[in-house]
């Protein structure tokens, strides 16, 4: 499981790196489809939870899974930034 700090020092260092555009976009899909992977995970976990009346342990799982989404639409929005600085 990879968390917000890596994902995000990730998105920051691949930003900051001499890399051409493209090659930064294709670094930074490859981060989303790695976080799409985890909440894909995370959800079949909370919902494995949910149905073992483990409350707490469902709300945790779901938590992680709804911050999952959340940099995952982080991460598509440094991309679509490195591609409009491209045409720029």
């Amino acid at each position: 499981m990879i968390t917000e700090f890596e994902v995000r020092q990730t998105v920051a260092s691949i930003e900051t790196s001499s890399e051409p555009p493209i090659r930064k976009v294709r670094l930074l899909m490859r981060l989303k489809r790695r976080l799409k992977l985890a909440g894909r995970q995370l959800s079949e976990a909370a919902s494995q939870a949910k149905h073992s009346d483990d409350r707490t342990a469902a709300a945790s799982l779901h938590r992680m899974h709804c911050v999952a989404g959340m940099l995952e639409d982080d991460v598509r929005e440094a991309a679509v930034r490195t591609l409009l600085k491209r045409s720029a």
